[in-house]
């Protein structure tokens, strides 16, 4: 069975700015595919458009409710190896990990 642990660095994170952009390309790392992003209008209906090609869809958001940008995510794995790493480039991060096998 796989386990992941997600590791979010909010620390440097900003709000993210008013402005349009398009969706970013999709990375992928030790076979992990994600994006980032969802400044806009455009971008946000794109991230709406392809959430069910991912299983893990996190948001990232100031307790007032304020978006942020500039978020580091580390996707790790149980035992602490890290699969993945990105800085967000909106309130979005979307990634397809492994489904558990028995």
């Amino acid at each position: 069975m796989h386990r992941f642990i997600v590791v979010v660095r909010a620390s440097a994170a900003i709000n993210a700015p008013a402005v349009s952009q398009v969706m970013t390309p999709s990375q992928t790392q030790n076979g992990i595919e994600f994006v980032t992003g969802g400044v806009g209008r455009d971008s946000t209906d794109a991230f709406r458009a392809v959430t069910p090609d991912f299983n893990l869809r996190p948001t990232f958001s100031r307790p007032g409710g304020a978006f942020l940008a500039n978020v580091k995510v580390e996707l790790r794995e149980a035992q602490g190896r890290t699969l993945a790493t990105t800085i967000t480039q909106g309130p979005f991060s979307f990634a397809g990990v492994p489904a558990e096998t028995p």
